[in-house]
């Protein structure tokens, strides 16, 4: 007669395992993207750059956050709807998530290695909120103008109120082509925007599953 014998794992010991595996893994898989995303001049030059996000979801923050920390960048800007995947103009029930999840979101920028930080509040945002929880983040509305080394870049949520005039225009929002008299067009919502003091641009891709939190494109199917 054959004895079979087993042992039991306590479910809570498993579970602790598992997430902690799974933990390691996303931190994995992030550490790959940004490692290979990055453009080596990026990483080489001793210049400050820009880095230029928009409409961000919370399921891209650990990977904005290692970005960041590896960049370095001397100025950030944000051009709305920071808790994208929240949709507070169209969820207004939402709204304490929203304050948890936003505050969480700025502190942690505010403590990343960037000097300085614009944040354009979206369609999605709320910019009394924004301006209350911001220690050292500047928040500027739509149709400003800033300078970033002999450069004008005009700042904007939505394309059609980019000021004109502007060297480069950042936005967000969608993905409509913005004026002619607004600058060079960079959108944030089509890609993480790298802008070196000489006017050279890299492009980041957002990272797979980004546009499906942002609600752009539909979830897969399951099979």
């Amino acid at each position: 007669m054959i004895q079979l014998s087993y042992f039991a794992l306590e479910p809570s010991s498993f579970g602790q395992q598992l997430a902690g595996y799974m933990s390691q893994l996303k931190q994995q898989l992030i550490d790959s993207f940004v490692a290979s995303a990055i453009p080596p001049e990026v990483l080489s030059s001793s210049d400050p750059c820009l880095v230029h996000i928009s409409d961000t979801p919370s399921v891209f923050y650990p990977t904005l956050f290692r970005l960041l920390e590896k960049i370095k960048p001397h100025v950030l800007i944000h051009t709305g709807d920071m808790v994208d995947h929240l949709k507070l103009q169209n969820h207004a029930y939402l709204y304490n998530l929203y304050q948890e999840q936003l505050q969480q979101f700025i502190g942690r920028l505010e403590n990343l290695p960037v000097d300085i930080i614009y944040l354009v509040p979206g369609n999605h945002d709320d910019p009394d909120l924004i301006s209350r929880i911001c220690r050292r983040c500047r928040v500027i509305p739509e149709y400003s103008l800033v300078q970033f080394g002999a450069f004008k870049l005009g700042l904007a949520h939505e394309p059609q109120n980019l000021p004109p005039k502007a060297d480069f225009a950042l936005y967000g929002h969608s993905l409509d082509e913005p004026p002619a008299t607004a600058g060079q067009p960079l959108s944030g919502l089509k890609n993480i925007n790298i802008l070196l003091p000489d006017g050279r641009i890299y492009f980041i891709p957002y990272p797979r599953g980004t546009d499906v939190a942002r609600g752009i494109k539909p979830r897969p199917r399951k099979l």
